[in-house]
């Protein structure tokens, strides 16, 4: 009897625990979740704590939830939350309760409208057709993960987007399979040129990377 009267105590106490409002608080959330590492590895938002969005301005993980928000993938918030600082939380729990108060803005992510599958055309000017490859190449863009996949027409490549800013896009480097094929002209300057993207445009459907230079050096229809 005693034993249950301390753990029912004990369950009592937490549940009670003060809570000491803190100030409301002003946050940008970005568009996308991200991989990051807690008690394991997990996705979390990233969050500005700015009055105004600022995209040259490095994004914080937020590990916490915020009660109330329910996020959609491709948006910018910026949100006004409530802040309650809990008293002796739990070692792998925030020290913080967030709530949303309100959604103050909802921004359309312009770098969404690219997340999508792709079929190469052109490359440097030059038509890509089933001529000279043994299987058309593709890309696959994942804005959410940050990640691109697909083929060059003989091999299977996977990277990382490393910068996405407005118009401007660069990729990290390519993971390739290593098989060799009858036609490698194209596969290979594909593989070459996805290295030197540095912008793009949408331009009436199709998918256009520019470089350095801002020459057009692939051009890419979507996927139906």
């Amino acid at each position: 009897m005693k034993l249950f009267v301390s753990i029912l105590s004990v369950i009592l106490l937490q549940a009670c625990q003060p809570k000491v409002a803190l100030d409301e608080l002003i946050l940008w959330v970005n568009s996308a979740k991200v991989q990051c590492t807690g008690v394991g590895k997990m996705t979390c938002l990233q969050i500005q704590k700015n009055v105004e969005l600022d995209l040259t301005k490095d994004w914080e993980f937020f590990y916490s939830n915020i009660e109330g928000f329910e996020f959609q993938p491709g948006y910018f918030y910026k949100l006004k939350v409530k802040t309650e600082k809990i008293e002796n939380p739990p070692a792998d729990d925030s020290s913080i309760k967030y709530t949303l108060v309100k959604v103050l803005e909802k921004k359309k992510d312009l770098r969404y409208t690219i997340h999508d599958v792709y079929v190469l055309t052109n490359i440097n000017s030059k038509n890509v057709s089933s001529e000279n490859v043994e299987q058309t190449p593709t890309l696959e863009i994942n804005i959410s993960k940050m990640e691109i996949l697909g083929t060059n027409g003989c091999n299977n490549f996977g990277g990382s987007i490393s910068k996405l800013e407005g118009d401007k896009i660069e990729f990290g480097q390519l993971r390739e399979t290593l098989r060799m094929c009858e036609f490698m002209e194209i596969p290979s300057l594909y593989s070459k040129e996805l290295g030197n993207v540095r912008s793009f445009k949408k331009e009436q459907g199709a998918l256009v990377f520019y470089n350095s230079e801002n020459k057009n050096i692939l051009s890419f229809k979507k996927v139906d």
